[in-house]
């Protein structure tokens, strides 16, 4: 009768034989749902049907249950897509924001840090080419910020010596951080890292925690290490941060930072 919907029906069985070339069947299977296979044996699932399930595995072992639905949970996580193709976008807890290697001596000016993360974290290579010299001090500024603003704590450490010394109301950041410079140990270099906490609020002064380590001679009381405090009094979300000596030297070549961002 003209206008009435054609139906065909389909019995549940296995899965037929592969179809003469150029020839495509289609067929219903026991589960209850329905399948095409080509001239080459390839079997398709046409529609998914209220009892399809997903095999889920943890690391390359499947879950004890199939599942028929997945929710994806987390800060920042993410699922999109308007089609049959889905994408989970699941966030890095530690991103980097810059890499930067120096091609010739000179310093580190890390500019336009975006205000997306939570934290800060620098991971730096330095030694310094300070002439006539074994040592140089690395120091740090904030958004350009020259003035006296800086107060700083720091306790150092070499063979079995203990020091401890603040600088209060400085133009920079004293990180306590010795690194090498150029009568040191050839191809030594200090390992410096720099925890910066909650740097883009707006409420509070800012603060930082670093570490570092260091072999300015292979010899007794020349490996050393320090842990400083970092204040800078400032509400300012923080978008730029300088890395210079105390001695206006330069870094050396080769002389390497590394930002994250922390979530």
């Amino acid at each position: 009768m003209a206008g009435e919907a054609v139906k065909v029906p389909f019995i549940e069985a296995a899965a037929p034989s592969t179809p003469a070339a150029s020839r495509v069947v289609i067929y219903a299977k026991t589960d209850g749902l329905m399948y095409s296979k080509d001239d080459a044996g390839a079997e398709t699932l046409m529609s998914a049907g209220a009892s399809s399930t997903l095999t889920v595995e943890n690391e390359g072992t499947p879950l004890a249950t199939a599942a028929t639905t997945l929710d994806f949970v987390g800060a920042g996580v993410t699922a999109t897509g308007g089609g049959a193709e889905k994408t989970i976008t699941i966030p890095t807890p530690m991103a980097v924001i810059s890499d930067t290697t120096l091609g010739s001596d000179t310093t580190f000016d890390l500019t336009s840090i975006p205000g997306t993360y939570t934290h800060l974290r620098l991971v730096c290579l330095l030694r310094s080419a300070r002439a006539g010299n074994n040592s140089d001090t690395t120091i740090f500024r904030f958004n350009n910020d020259s003035g006296s603003n800086y107060d700083s704590e720091y306790v150092f450490g070499s063979a079995s010596t203990a020091f401890a010394a603040e600088s209060v109301g400085a133009t920079s950041l004293l990180m306590g951080a010795i690194v090498p410079a150029a009568t040191s140990t050839a191809d030594n270099a200090a390992i410096v890292t720099v925890d910066i906490p909650f740097y883009a609020g707006t409420t509070f002064d800012k603060y930082a925690s670093i570490a570092s380590a260091v072999t300015i001679e292979e010899a007794t009381g020349g490996v050393r290490t320090w842990q400083s405090a970092g204040h800078w009094r400032s509400t300012a979300a923080i978008t730029r941060i300088t890395i210079l000596t105390a001695t206006a030297s330069n870094f050396i070549t080769g002389s390497r930072v590394i930002l994250y961002g922390i979530t």
